[in-house]
């Protein structure tokens, strides 16, 4: 080759060359802008993931809290339910006082309700075509179970409105009963519980009547079934003390136990807050006339709302209360009862603040009309038809309601198809699994030496696989609830102050949803690594991003899993809740992962790449429905968590347990709306830190919340406000055998008194002749509770106090020996009160019986159980009288057990209570923080408790 030629050649392989390098240098720009394209993508659908779950859950819960504003001409007419007017008799009725059973402030209040509601009925008693009857009684007897209450002298006030058709044809009535009680505790005015309820059933009367007596009696009757409707207004007592009022109703009252004009449906009025919309929280659905009476409540109640959760809830004791909703479904032959409560606000529950002026406007129009519109409608359709042989009457109801649209009703799935919600999605999660790393299920073709290893590893992995993503699965969501549960104790515990967000939600929403998100993904990447490790290498040598499909698939469906074992438990449970997981279950497998499954799971080819997982965007619009429906539920949950924490007592060793409890339902909430987006984002290989920077970002917003905790919690008390305020029991306490007197301040819930006592000392003129001993590890017995970490106020005044009221103690006679038992007469003095506890170490069995009662029958025996450590230590049998004629005097039966000792000296305690406020007690409740005030509850002591005990060693 000549030099020419030479250099030519050289030049071309040059130009080649640099050609090669400048595409090369192009390919990796190309590859640059690819990512960096991928990356604002997935960034994008990651915003837009949030969003929208954000979103959603800011809008059904504001939507979810709206209340009714009608406008004045709307409100005025004579026929609507007009909340100015009922506001007026809430007010009224908060204006005289707390209205504790058996004290004038109550007798007023009935003489105000017995004149209203006869103003409210002259419409329908001047009219010939309906006949109103009216009947006030007082009830005596006893409520057995878990209430265990002697009651006599218990006032009620009722109407009746009746057809006169149905009365002259003689054909048959149905009545439906809006129930609900005048009392509160001594503690409280009790604005929302129940002045607002009571208020409500007085309007809702009235509107009631100017339509009946407009369109006329027959109205009240459906002419081709020869059936007609009645209403019956029933307003009660002693509700707070043991549910003793509606037990005396449905026991002792003629209207209950009519065989002429049947009882059929009862709506009880409660409230557990202040204000906001009037919620269906428990319903009896176990009959043909109760699943009618629901399902046409959630048709014809204008903005009817409830949710089955809050029942299931209930029922499970997390929430320690009661309503009368549990007499008339126990003792009561009522196939109905809607039983509805505000629930806004828990914290001022059984408290001075339980005031009119805090409800919300509105939340008395949204009860008025839902109970008004729903009345006229049963009554135009002259009651339900009899009870039917429907044999779902035996299988559980769901209701909840769908913010913006209302209520919906349904049978919940049959319990034998529990099986199928667990089945469908682990076969799913084992074929997924199998498909991949093993190939086909079934093949002619013989296999080489080579390939008969491989699917014997490959089919091992396969089996390893499937159980860990199982367990990664189930194990995202156990950490996640238990370190959103954490964060808030060890918050608590490291300033020793419990409920420590009780007046801040947002806070706990910030720190336990944070907390818990970073567990859920942290785990989940974990699952993901190894079960990436476990997917046969020939998949991850394809081009495509196979491997990492399948990884993403198998922790996705392995999610599903989770929700398919919620769904068939609550479902084999037999509860209402069971539509909560369903609905988990369904939306994102029918609109997101079934659809992209399908084909593949149904291709013949022998190439199984699997298809693309739903994206981010595509996952958060499967999950709105419901997000919509779920959220609500879960804040208004959180709430009254919350406030309960604050009031019900809790053993010292489980003193931050409500702040477990609430921080999980936050855990429960994040792993919820995480589990499905999750997958994709610890799995992507575009992007993959993408897992990292959700982490990173949700530990910023977990290290703001620490430090919005420490800048609150400067001071002891600090987390409570005049809208969520640390209950108290304060009570002024009497021996008057011995003359010992002692003012006791006790938290009623979980909480300290560090804040409390510090405020007192400080007020000089508050211990100028008192001494005030506080302890975190001092208790005080007030018969029927040890109070725990109290104060304990002394003074040489305070018995003088007592004996200034006229207060007479409670007494012991003498002891006499039946047998094996002993009785004696007991005085529980003047008061309208009392209580009687045993100690369950001392004494077998216990009654109290009339004095002309000769002798205890097994069914008037309380059988005590044998005491069990870390349960309590007492039975407590109680009693209240309504009036003067109430029973003082009682014969105190008790069989010993077989080994007492002298732990045993006052193992009877007689308690008698009293609404009379002493000045020391007086003095000491006005120099309470704002923050801190009075509770009262049905076993707590009143402003003045004496007692006496007795031997039985």
């Amino acid at each position: 080759m000549s030099d020419a030629n030479r250099a030519s050649s050289n030049d071309d392989v040059s130009a080649s060359a640099s050609a090669s390098g400048g595409r090369g240098n192009d390919s990796n720009e190309t590859k640059n802008a690819s990512y960096s394209f991928i990356r604002a993508t997935t960034t994008r659908l990651a915003s837009s993931s949030a969003f929208i779950v954000f979103v959603t859950c800011v809008l059904s819960v504001l939507i979810d809290r709206m209340t009714p504003v009608r406008s004045s001409a709307v409100s005025d007419h004579r026929e609507a339910f007009a909340e100015r007017r009922a506001r007026v008799h809430a007010r009224t009725l908060e204006s005289g006082g707390a209205r504790a059973t058996g004290t004038p402030s109550e007798w007023s209040a009935f003489a105000y309700v017995d004149t209203t509601l006869t103003d409210a009925l002259r419409p329908v008693s001047l009219s010939n075509a309906t006949t109103v009857e009216r009947a006030r009684r007082t009830h005596d007897g006893f409520a057995g179970g878990s209430w265990r209450t002697t009651y006599g002298g218990i006032a009620s006030l009722g109407a009746r409105i009746r057809s006169a058709r149905a009365q002259r044809e003689g054909w048959e009535e149905h009545a439906v009963v809006l129930s609900v009680h005048i009392d509160t505790v001594h503690a409280s005015v009790g604005g929302s519980d129940n002045g607002a309820n009571v208020a409500t059933a007085l309007e809702t009367t009235r509107a009631l009547a100017q339509r009946l007596a407009r369109v006329g009696g027959d109205a009240m009757c459906d002419v081709e079934a020869r059936r007609c409707a009645a209403v019956i207004v029933m307003f009660s007592t002693a509700e707070e003390e043991g549910l003793a009022g509606a037990h005396g109703l449905v026991r002792t009252h003629e209207w209950f136990s009519d065989a002429k004009v049947r009882v059929q449906l009862v709506l009880n009025l409660e409230s557990m807050g202040a204000g906001g919309p009037h919620r269906l929280f428990q319903a009896r659905a176990d009959s043909d006339i109760a699943r009618r009476a629901l399902r046409a409540w959630a048709r014809h109640a204008p903005r009817a709302i409830g949710t089955v959760l809050s029942e299931d809830i209930f029922n499970s004791g997390v929430i320690n209360s009661g309503t009368d909703f549990a007499i008339f479904r126990r003792y009561g032959d009522v196939p109905a009862i809607l039983d509805f409560a505000f629930v806004e606000r828990t914290s001022v529950y059984h408290t001075p603040r339980d005031r009119v002026k805090y409800m919300r406007p509105g939340s008395l129009q949204h009860s008025g009309e839902n109970i008004l519109e729903f009345m006229a409608y049963i009554v135009a359709h002259g009651g339900f038809e009899s009870e039917t042989n429907d044999e779902r009457a035996a299988r559980p109801m769901s209701w909840y309601t769908i913010p913006g649209y209302g209520m919906v009703t349904h049978d919940s799935p049959r319990v034998d198809s529990h099986v199928v919600f667990l089945a469908v999605p682990l076969l799913t999660l084992a074929t997924i699994i199998y498909r991949t790393h093993v190939g086909e299920f079934f093949t002619s073709r013989t296999l080489s030496a080579e390939e008969t290893v491989a699917h014997m590893e490959n089919t091992f992995r396969a089996l390893v696989t499937t159980p860990l993503v199982l367990l990664g699965s189930a194990l995202a969501w156990i950490t996640a609830v238990f370190v959103a549960a954490a964060a808030p104790v060890i918050c608590a515990y490291t300033s020793a102050e419990p409920n420590l967000y009780i007046s801040r939600p947002l806070g706990l929403i910030a720190l336990s949803g944070s907390a818990s998100f970073i567990a859920f993904i942290v785990t989940q990447k974990f699952t993901a690594k190894l079960t990436f490790a476990l997917v046969p290498l020939s998949e991850k040598m394809k081009l495509s991003d196979q491997a990492w499909r399948i990884t993403e698939w198998s922790l996705l469906i392995g999610q599903v899993v989770v929700w398919g074992l919620a769904a068939s438990q609550t479902t084999r449970a037999g509860i209402g809740s069971s539509y909560a997981p369903l609905l988990w279950l369904v939306f994102p497998t029918s609109i997101a992962i079934a659809p992209a499954l399908l084909t593949w799971f149904g291709a013949r080819s022998r190439d199984y790449d699997m298809p693309s997982p739903p994206s981010g965007t595509k996952i958060a619009l499967s999950i709105a429905a419901p997000l919509w429906i779920t959220s609500p539920s879960a804040l208004l949950l959180l709430r009254v968590l919350q406030g309960v924490g604050s009031r019900v007592p809790v053993d010292d060793e489980a003193i931050y347990l409500y702040d477990g409890i609430a921080g999980a339902v936050i855990g429960g909430f994040t792993a919820m709306t995480t589990s499905l987006f999750a997958p994709s984002l610890v799995t992507s290989k575009d992007d993959p830190h993408q897992w990292l920077r959700a982490v990173k970002f949700a530990g910023g917003v977990l290290a703001c919340a620490l430090v919005y905790t420490l800048s609150f919690m400067r001071g002891a008390g600090a987390q409570w406000t005049t809208l969520a305020p640390q209950p108290l029991v304060l009570t002024h306490i009497v021996r008057a055998s011995s003359q010992s007197a002692h003012i006791v301040i006790a938290r009623a819930g979980a909480s300290t008194l560090r804040g409390v006592e510090s405020v007192l000392r400080e007020n000089p003129t508050v211990l100028d002749s008192l001494s005030m001993e506080c302890s975190a590890n001092a208790t005080f017995d007030i018969s029927t509770a040890i109070a725990r970490g109290a104060c304990v106020v002394s003074g040489n005044n305070l018995y003088d106090e007592m004996v200034v009221t006229g207060s007479i103690p409670p007494s012991f006679g003498e002891v006499r020996s039946v047998g094996r038992s002993r009785r004696v007469e007991i005085s529980v003095g003047d008061g309208r009160r009392w209580s009687v506890s045993a100690d369950k170490r001392c004494v077998e069995r216990v009654a109290v019986l009339s004095v002309e009662i000769d002798a205890p029958t097994d069914e008037d025996w309380v059988v005590i159980d044998p005491y069990e450590r870390g349960r309590a230590t007492r039975v407590i049998l109680n009693g209240v009288g309504g009036d003067s004629s109430a029973r003082t005097k009682f014969t105190l039966w008790y069989q010993p057990r077989a080994s007492t000792n002298s732990s045993c000296s006052e193992a009877v305690r007689l308690r008698a209570d009293y609404t009379a406020r002493t000045p020391s007690i007086a003095k000491i409740d006005v120099a309470l923080p704002k923050w801190a005030v009075p509770f009262g509850k049905h076993l707590s002591p009143q402003w003045l408790a004496l007692y006496e005990t007795l031997d039985v060693s």
